[in-house]
């Protein structure tokens, strides 16, 4: 339109000063002689003025501004998206130096930067994770290479702990500068995932240890919501959280291995369903009993127990046991922490005029819960109000499972909300021993997502995959030297320490991590929330419980290191890390249960994928825990005027 009126308006200029020069006045039938068909509304005019060429030329200035204007917010967009996805104008992806801030007059630090230089960057074969750091550089470089190599690793959001006194930052640019398709992220500013209300910065030394430790948990908690909502948001799958001192693995079939979970009760031994453990003092000495639903022979069947004290250990009080209580009763723990394929059509949503109750628990003849849509009571209840109802006295118990619709004493109907559709799928305990009895060695070149990919069909994954922990101690022993030319096994802590706890053992063990696919978990779930907890992220999607061992494709094997590792980073839980030889003496009772080698295979393997040269560029510094001085980064850089200073 713009060229079309450019030349329209020069073709008449053109005719009107020739007009000028032969007759004087101008007439319009002079001027569109030249063409072959004038319109109409041209023909009615007499005379073109001055004015009319003035109005022309201003309407060829307009649409010109508005085609320069256009051009280039299109640029700005184009370019602004480009860089999110780690893509220059050039065709390359945006250099580390052009994302540096520049410095600020005011002590703050706002460095929220990507970090990547490669040409090739296409990391949607790859898995994710989410990382936060606190002095961690002499096993940083040990812990990326292992993950590239054995996950494989494409997409890193690291955070770093005001806490620390040491910056990953050149790490992290070796990494994204030597390994072409790798894309690291790297938020050294709270700002980037702490909301506003939070407290920010290194703890308080007068703060009390309890202050502190649950100011890192809630960073925390804000910090692993915050980056997978961010890689949801990019179209990734699969995001790994955990920790420096955690290294995920193929869970392989081996003689210490713990028992595997009963599907079902044998013969003539009753189901305790929707069970609880209690711990008290039955008869001077602390036990364990159990409450929970009954099904068995008897008169008890459909009704709610309490057992006597319960003979076994506490690690054997897990779903797909069998326990025995002092008076000599067995009971068989149903799994119900998991979503079962139920033939029994079950409700999904509320009818009309019906309330709906979320997260109940029943406590003797009263029902608790939240409440949505109240139409009984006077005044009504708020939508995501706590509330009780009594519960009908002839109710049958099975009925308060997830999507039926329940009476109470007064006749009123409630709707218990079918929450199980959120949960992880129950795992035939037969299904995943065949499945493990294939996985593939760590040298053979497979990864976790090969894995993944394999058996998500068959076993139908859930969006959350917990995998069980075994704590490595520091014992060491002799050993065959794994690895190559140019590299020191007491460098690796995946090489040095090869003694474990006993697999399954909570006491020692602990919580387990996970492995969740961000694509499958709804935006609702992740945007402006924090974590349930680092263990247990998202309460419908993940397990409620520890998982079993031997139903876990994948392990995470935890290393506690030496006592100068240890002790190195400066953590919020204070004494047990500063200087506390007793501390750190009990952690690791217990770990010297047995030998496993596993692992310790993945570093010749990665040297024979990215090539010596590279390996060595990569794992420059590993395990080399140089003194550092008490002052935090934060403090450094405020120092600075908060310009970030690379240590």
């Amino acid at each position: 339109v713009l060229f079309g009126n450019v030349a329209t308006l020069l073709r008449n200029l053109q005719y009107i000063l020739m007009e000028a020069r032969k007759n004087g006045p101008i007439s319009l039938p002079s001027v569109m002689q030249h063409k072959k068909k004038a319109p109409s509304s041209f023909k009615t005019l007499s005379k073109l003025s001055v004015s009319t060429l003035i109005v022309n030329l201003g309407t060829s200035v307009v649409l010109l501004s508005v085609c320069i204007l256009g051009c280039i917010i299109l640029t700005f967009r184009l370019h602004s998206a480009l860089n999110e996805n780690g893509i220059g104008l050039s065709g390359q992806a945006s250099g580390l130096e052009a994302d540096l801030p520049q410095p600020q007059p005011q002590p703050q630090l706002h460095l929220s930067q990507t970090i990547h230089n490669n040409q090739n960057h296409n990391n949607s074969l790859g898995l994710s994770a989410c990382l936060l750091v606190n002095d961690e550089n002499p096993r940083l470089p040990e812990w990326l290479a292992y993950h590239y190599h054995v996950l494989p690793l494409r997409s890193l959001i690291l955070a770093i702990d005001p806490a620390s006194r040491s910056s990953p930052l050149p790490i992290l640019r070796t990494f994204s500068q030597t390994l072409r398709d790798l894309r690291i992220d790297f938020w050294a500013d709270e700002d980037a995932y702490m909301p506003p209300s939070q407290p920010r910065g290194a703890c308080n030394a007068n703060n009390t240890r309890q202050a502190c430790l649950w100011t890192h948990r809630n960073r925390q908690q804000h910090f692993v919501m915050k980056c997978m909502e961010t890689l949801k948001r990019r179209g990734k799958t699969w995001v790994l959280l955990l920790d420096v001192d955690e290294y995920i693995a193929f869970n392989t079939i081996e003689d210490d291995d713990p028992p595997s979970p009963l599907e079902e009760a044998p013969e003539g031994v009753a189901t305790l369903k929707d069970w609880k453990v209690m711990h008290g003092r039955i008869r001077g000495r602390k036990r364990a009993q159990l409450f929970g639903l009954y099904e068995g022979e008897g008169t008890r069947n459909g009704t709610h127990i309490v057992t006597g004290a319960i003979r076994e250990s506490d690690e054997k009080i897990v779903y797909g046991n069998v326990v025995r209580d002092d008076y000599g009763t067995r009971y068989f723990l149903h799994d119900d922490s998991t979503k079962y394929q139920d033939p029994k059509k079950v409700l999904s949503q509320a009818p009309e005029g019906i309330p709906t109750l979320k997260s109940i628990q029943v406590r003797g003849p009263k029902l608790y819960g939240v409440i949505y849509n109240d139409t009984y009571d006077n005044p009504k209840k708020m939508d995501g109000e706590y509330t009780h109802i009594q519960i009908h006295p002839k109710l049958k118990r099975e009925l308060l499972k997830s999507g039926n619709i329940i009476q109470d004493s007064q006749g009123r109907k409630y709707f218990i909300e079918n929450e199980q559709l959120l949960w992880p799928p129950h795992v035939n305990a037969s299904q995943v021993l065949r499945a493990r009895k294939e996985l593939p060695a760590v040298s053979e070149g497979k990864t976790i997502l090969d894995v993944i990919e394999r058996y998500r069909h068959q076993f139908y994954f859930g969006s959350c995959l917990q995998i069980p922990r075994v704590l490595y101690g520091s014992k060491e022993s002799n050993y065959q030297p794994m690895a190559p030319t140019g590299f020191n096994d007491k460098d690796f802590v995946t090489l040095r320490y090869r003694w474990h706890a006993q697999k399954g053992n909570f006491d020692v063990n602990k919580f387990q991590k996970t492995i969740i696919d961000v694509s499958r978990v709804p935006m609702d779930h992740l945007e402006g929330e924090q974590a349930y907890n680092i263990h247990r992220p998202l309460e419908y999607f993940c397990r409620a419980d520890v998982p079993r061992f031997a139903t876990s494709l994948f392990r995470v094997n935890h290393y506690l290191d030496s006592y100068e590792a240890y002790t190195y980073r400066n953590d919020a839980r204070g004494n047990k890390r500063k200087g506390c030889m007793e501390c750190y003496l009990k952690k690791g009772n217990g770990t010297d249960f047995a030998v496993n080698d596993n692992i310790r295979p993945w570093l010749r393997s990665f040297v024979d994928e990215v090539g010596e040269a590279k390996a060595h560029v990569l794992l420059a510094g590993v395990g080399d825990f140089r003194p550092l001085g008490e002052e935090t980064l934060v403090d450094f850089m405020a120092e600075k005027g908060g310009k970030y200073v690379e240590v």
